[in-house]
């Protein structure tokens, strides 16, 4: 799989809107660009599948990338306490932070730096996630 865009999202929220099996119309974690607070199983919500793994153990939660002849740590740490998930991703001088209830599609918080995660943050993060090996389900 070659680096993930934004073309890469909406391809997967026009997938996931032909699924006939949802009740309600899928709706995109972003909007013009910005996260999208009311977003509901849009397709897009790849960084969870990664989070998951980290919790379970399936994959590392600490890596070293290799960027202009630099080790920049990637530190993921994932809690689930009384069924909500929080998870927080450092990278460089970055924090990330996520925060969903259940395993419902709805990504209630996506931040960076404590602001509100743009699209071109999350496609630059999983693009830096999948430097390490990971292997989004795309």
């Amino acid at each position: 799989m070659g680096e993930i865009t934004k073309n890469t999202l909406k391809n997967l929220y026009e997938k996931q809107l032909s699924n006939k099996a949802f009740a309600d119309k899928p709706k995109r974690m972003f909007v013009n660009g910005l996260f999208n607070k009311n977003n509901w199983n849009g397709g897009d919500d790849v960084i969870r599948d990664f989070l998951l793994d980290v919790e379970e153990r399936c994959v590392k939660n600490i890596y070293h990338i290799e960027v202009d002849d630099c080790y920049v740590p990637l530190i993921v740490h994932v809690d689930r306490v009384e069924n909500t998930t929080f998870a927080t991703i450092i990278y460089d001088e970055d924090i990330y932070f996520f925060r969903w209830y259940k395993n419902r599609g709805c990504t209630e918080i996506a931040t960076k730096n404590s602001k509100d995660l743009t699209e071109d943050e999350y496609v630059d993060l999983l693009n830096i996630i999948s430097k390490t090996g990971y292997k989004f389900n795309i």
